[in-house]
């Protein structure tokens, strides 16, 4: 069984998948398993996956377009690390991404998330800036009214299985979906160095389906408040054509 399970899904990614993939397999950490799986891609990701021969990558593929957070349920399933991490297949992580994350986690047992800072890249892959959106502090209660975005993650696999079944609503914030629940059993702890390196290209999810996945990330805190017994509601709002959502104390 290897210490670690890194999780990918992909969809047309063939600008991108190799340095995606090359950054796992440097990887100064070596017990891990990748576990890939092409969405039906139009474009040549699927071949350039299957063209890395080492015994680490797991493919999956079935000539279907079902959705990267669907085969990202999926992959969870297949998963056998001890510890669960993903990796969006345009992003890529620091070499000692796994070994530092690991080390965590091995050394604070009373934590079951780690999560790190992360870099902004460009289309090339060159460094923007530090992100500054992943150096939110976070708490369980902010989580509520922000979508945290985390640099890289790992979290036991066991956690994982605690919180399932996942939201049915969880369709494009499956992210935030893990982060909520797993705030709520378990504490997370911070590795301020920036390991992953997050890549935002034109026409990505974040930007072509922002509204949707507010309305959405709004469904999942409502039922988050729900799972904890506040007395909170939400409220969606819009702005410039941009939806956001809000916590507020429910009227009388």
């Amino acid at each position: 069984m290897p210490r670690i399970s890194l999780l990918c899904a992909a969809y047309n990614m063939e600008k991108y998948i190799r340095q995606s993939i090359d950054s796992v397999l440097n990887q100064s950490f070596t017990d891990f398993e990748l576990l890939i799986y092409d969405d039906h891609s139009k474009d040549d990701t699927l071949k350039m996956i299957e063209s890395y021969h080492d015994q680490r990558i797991r493919v999956f593929h079935d000539g279907q377009n079902r959705g990267l957070v669907a085969r990202m349920h999926e992959l969870l399933d297949q998963a056998q690390g001890v510890y669960i991490g993903g990796l969006d297949a345009d992003d890529y992580i620091d070499k000692r991404t796994l070994e530092l994350t690991c080390l965590v986690l091995d050394q604070y047992p009373d934590y079951g998330v780690v999560y790190t800072d992360c870099y902004q890249i460009s289309e090339d892959g060159e460094i923007i800036a530090l992100y500054g959106l992943s150096r939110i502090p976070y708490s369980k209660e902010r989580l509520l009214s922000a979508m945290i975005p985390f640099g890289f993650r790992l979290q036991h696999r066991d956690l994982l299985e605690q919180i399932k079944p996942l939201s049915p609503n969880a369709r494009m914030c499956l992210d935030y979906e893990l982060c909520l629940k797993l705030s709520e059993i378990t504490q997370f702890k911070h590795l301020p160095l920036p390991m992953y390196y997050y890549r935002k290209t034109p026409g990505s999810l974040s930007d072509t389906y922002y509204n949707q996945m507010m309305e959405e990330s709004a469904q999942l805190v409502r039922e988050a408040i729900a799972r904890r017994g506040l007395n909170l509601q939400v409220n969606v709002t819009y702005e410039n054509g941009k939806a956001r959502y809000e916590l507020s104390e429910p009227t009388s």
